[in-house]
């Protein structure tokens, strides 16, 4: 998960209890808030969108195939695709496939709220996020709503 929905109550909240396994680093995607609302039209939510030089940090859940099949029918609009990621677990790495729900459309002209922006900071301080991931934060221009 990434975005606001890396953090660990978050989880809970939508599926229980669950293992967490440890932080991940998706390189060759980029934190974007381009896939579209339909309740707020200018507004972006989070998305792994492919960039070649980019790396999303995000969190590993286990989940269980039914906790799997609640968040598909949560997150509308997204689809559950593997990607590969690099664990940081301790003092260990390690690459392993993982599934993670990515829009099935965007847009570029869309914009993330300052509350998503806050959750996402939060998910990223709860989990030990690099200082390079909260400053690319700051690189957002938000709207409000």
């Amino acid at each position: 998960m990434y975005g606001p929905d890396a953090r660990q109550a978050k989880m809970f909240d939508r599926v229980g209890p669950t293992e967490v396994v440890g932080p991940a680093i998706a390189s060759g995607y980029s934190l974007a808030f381009n896939k579209p609302n339909m309740k707020v039209k200018a507004e972006g939510l989070p998305n792994l969108k492919p960039n070649t030089d980019g790396k999303a940090f995000g969190m590993v859940f286990e989940l269980s195939r039914r906790q799997i099949e609640d968040l598909s029918g949560y997150f509308g609009g997204y689809e559950a695709r593997d990607i590969t990621v690099t664990l940081e677990i301790g003092t260990e790495t390690r690459k392993e496939t993982v599934l993670a729900f990515v829009a099935r459309r965007t847009r570029s002209d869309l914009k993330p709220t300052a509350a998503s922006i806050e959750l996402t900071r939060k998910a990223l301080e709860e989990n030990g996020a690099a200082g390079s991931f909260l400053e690319e934060l700051k690189t957002f221009e938000v709207i409000h709503v």
